[in-house]
C-alpha cells in the first residue's frame, strides 16, 4: 500500500487567479482547430471551462498548481483545457455532452471517437484524492511489461510519490455556501451610476441559448418545465425587436410542443435545441460587453449580463404586467428558480443560486436540480430558509427581492477570488448613489441599512425601476435589429407614456402660445395705428382712412 504524506508546501506552486487558462504551465490549450490532433493518441487529463464562470475562476489555482505538479508524468498523461464559452468550440463541448463547468475528464489512450471519457467528481478539488484517481487510472492502462517504456515511467513516478506534495485542501480554502459567482453589474469604487447596456443584455442572452442550453444531452421533463417557463416569461416581458420577440414566442412553442408530448422528456436535447435556433435564425450578438467587462478575463461579462437581463425583466413585470394577467405575482422569479439551477453552466453557481431562492420554489417542486450531479463544496442546511429573502407574492415585491438577493450574494462573495478588483461586490445602490435608499441602524447609530424603512424601501424601488427600465438604456454596438423601432409607447412603462404625453402637451401648448403671441402683437399694433390717427400723427401720404375713430 503507498503512504502520501501531506506537507505543507503550497509556495512551491505559486498562486495565479483569474478565470483564464490559455497561458498555465503544462496546460494545453484547446481549440476546435487542434483539438482532434492532439488528442487522438495518448492519456489527457481534461478540463472544460467557461472563461467567466465564477466556480471555474475559483477552481484555476487549483488546477493550475496541480498540472504543474504533472509535469514529471509526461508522456504518459497530458493536460489540456478548452474554454466551452467560445462559440468556436460549442460542438466540441457538446460532443462530450457537458453539462455544467468546470467538468473534469479523464481520456484515456485509444479511445473511440464517441468516448467521452470519465469524469472526475468527487476527487477534482482533493490534491490527494485526484493523484490517487489518476494513478488508478494509469496502472489499469499500462501492461506490466517490465520492458515496456511507459512501465518504466509509471514505477518512477511511484517511486517518488513520497516526495512532499501541496497540502491536500480546497482549490481556494474557502468554501462559502449560498453563492453566485458574478459581480454587481454596475458597482464600482468610486461610485459611478453607470447605465444599463443593451449589448450586455443581449450578448449574455446569446450565451445562454447557443451555450449553456445547447451544451445539455438530455432535457428532462422538470428541466424541460423550467425552459419553457423561461422562455414564456422572456416573451411576454423582455424589451426587444418584434421579430426578436417573434423568434421568442417559436421557440417557447416548439418547447411546449415537446413538453406535451407524451414522451417529450426523451425527445428534446441540446444539439436539437441549437439546431432549432439555426433553423429560425435566431438573432445573434457576439459584440463585447460593455459595463460588463471586466478588467481583464476571468471577471464579470456573462453572470454580469444575467444579473442586469433579470433586474430588466422584474422592472417591465412591474411596468406592463397588467398587460398580461397570465403572468403570477413572482412569475420571473419563479422562472429564474426553475430555469438557473438547470442550465446555468457553472455548476456551483447553479446550485449557491438555488439555495439562495430555495423558497420560491412551490410545494412538490424539487429545490435542486436533479440531474446535475452536486458539487462536493456545496453544502445546505434547511434553517438557511429562515434567512432568505421573503419570497415575493407580486411585481412590486419581486423587484425589491432580487435586488436583496443579489446584494446577499456581493456580501458573501466580497474579496473573493472571483471578485473583479475594478468593479468591488458592494450593496447596490451605495449610499453615495441613493443617500435616501439609506437609514440609520436602530441599534448601532454609526451603521447605515439598505431599504429598511417603509420610505428608503420606497426610493429604493423609484431607483431601481428608474435604473433597468428600457428607457434608461444606452446602446455601444447592438443592432437596431435586437430593439423595438415602431410602437415604441406600447412598450413602455406609465413614466414613460406620461413623459410622451407631456411633451405632445408642451408642444400643442407652445403653438397655442405663438399663435396668442401673435394675436395680441397685432391687436397692439392695430391699437397704436389707431391712437395714432386720432392724434394727428398719420403716416405722409396716408389717405386718412385710419385716423378717424370709428
Amino acid at each position: 500500500m503507498v503512504v502520501f504524506h501531506s506537507v505543507l508546501l503550497w509556495a512551491l506552486f505559486p498562486l495565479t487567479f483569474g478565470g483564464d487558462y490559455s497561458n498555465l504551465d503544462n496546460v494545453v490549450y484547446l481549440t476546435a482547430e487542434n483539438f482532434t490532433e492532439h488528442t487522438n493518441d495518448g492519456r489527457w487529463l481534461m478540463l472544460f471551462y467557461f472563461h467567466s464562470c465564477g466556480g471555474c475562476t475559483r477552481y484555476q489555482p487549483f488546477f493550475s498548481n496541480f498540472s504543474t505538479y504533472l509535469k514529471d508524468w509526461n508522456p504518459l498523461l497530458k493536460v489540456g483545457a478548452v474554454d466551452c464559452e467560445l462559440p468556436e468550440n460549442g460542438g466540441i463541448c457538446s460532443s462530450f455532452t457537458v453539462v455544467g463547468v468546470p467538468d473534469l475528464r479523464y481520456l484515456p489512450s485509444g479511445r473511440f471517437s464517441n468516448d467521452t471519457g470519465v469524469v472526475i467528481d468527487d476527487e477534482k478539488e482533493s490534491f490527494i484524492g485526484l493523484r490517487n484517481k489518476l494513478l488508478d487510472f494509469l496502472k489499469n492502462e499500462i501492461s506490466l511489461d517490465s520492458s515496456s517504456v511507459q512501465y518504466k515511467k509509471l514505477l518512477t513516478i511511484l517511486s517518488n510519490i513520497d516526495q512532499p506534495v501541496p497540502l491536500d485542501r480546497e482549490h481556494d480554502g474557502t468554501t462559502t455556501t449560498l453563492e453566485l459567482a458574478v459581480t454587481n453589474p454596475v458597482d464600482q469604487r468610486p461610485a459611478v451610476r453607470i447605465p444599463v447596456y443593451s449589448d450586455d443584455i443581449f450578448r449574455s442572452l446569446t450565451i445562454l441559448f447557443f451555450n449553456d442550453i445547447s451544451l445539455i444531452g438530455v432535457i428532462h421533463k422538470n428541466e424541460l418545465a423550467g425552459l419553457r417557463e423561461f422562455l414564456f416569461v422572456l416573451s411576454k416581458l423582455l424589451p426587444a425587436s418584434e421579430d426578436y420577440r417573434a423568434k421568442l414566442s417559436e421557440m417557447y412553442q416548439w418547447v411546449n410542443a415537446m413538453y406535451d408530448h407524451p414522451r417529450g422528456a426523451k425527445q428534446l436535447t441540446g444539439r436539437l435545441w441549437l439546431d432549432k435556433l439555426k433553423e429560425i435564425q435566431f438573432p445573434e450578438f457576439r459584440g463585447e460587453f460593455v459595463a460588463c467587462k471586466g478588467s481583464k478575463p476571468g471577471y464579470r461579462g456573462y453572470p454580469c449580463g444575467l444579473w442586469i437581463l433579470f433586474h430588466v425583466l422584474t422592472v417591465e413585470h412591474y411596468n406592463i404586467g397588467d398587460r398580461h394577467p397570465e403572468l403570477t405575482g413572482d412569475a420571473v422569479a419563479h422562472a429564474m428558480n426553475r430555469f438557473i439551477p438547470r442550465f446555468f453552466s457553472c455548476t456551483i453557481c447553479a446550485f449557491h443560486f438555488a439555495g439562495n431562492s430555495a423558497n420560491i420554489a412551490r410545494s412538490g417542486e424539487p429545490r435542486f436540480p436533479e440531474h446535475r450531479p452536486k458539487p462536493s463544496e456545496f453544502s445546505w442546511d434547511e434553517s438557511i430558509l429562515n434567512q432568505l429573502p421573503a419570497a415575493p407574492t407580486t411585481a412590486l415585491e419581486e423587484v425589491l427581492w432580487l435586488n436583496a438577493v443579489h446584494n446577499r450574494v456581493n456580501k458573501r462573495l466580497s474579496g473573493d477570488v472571483t471578485e473583479d478588483p475594478m468593479a468591488k461586490k458592494v450593496q447596490y445602490p451605495p449610499r453615495d448613489l441613493c443617500p435616501a435608499c439609506w437609514s440609520r441602524d436602530p441599534e448601532n447609530d454609526e451603521k447605515y441599512i439598505l431599504g429598511k424603512t417603509e420610505e428608503t424601501k420606497a426610493v429604493l424601488f423609484d431607483f431601481l425601476v428608474n435604473h433597468y427600465r428600457p428607457t434608461s438604456w444606452v446602446t455601444a454596438a447592438l443592432p437596431l435589429s435586437f430593439l423595438k423601432l415602431k410602437g415604441l409607447v406600447e412598450w413602455e412603462d406609465s413614466t414613460s407614456r406620461d413623459f410622451i404625453t407631456v411633451v405632445a402637451i408642451s408642444v400643442v401648448l407652445t403653438i397655442v402660445a405663438v399663435v396668442a403671441i401673435l394675436l395680441l402683437s397685432r391687436f397692439i399694433w392695430r391699437c397704436r395705428t389707431r391712437k395714432g390717427g386720432v392724434s394727428g400723427y398719420s403716416h405722409p401720404g396716408s389717405t386718412g382712412l385710419l385716423s378717424a375713430r370709428p
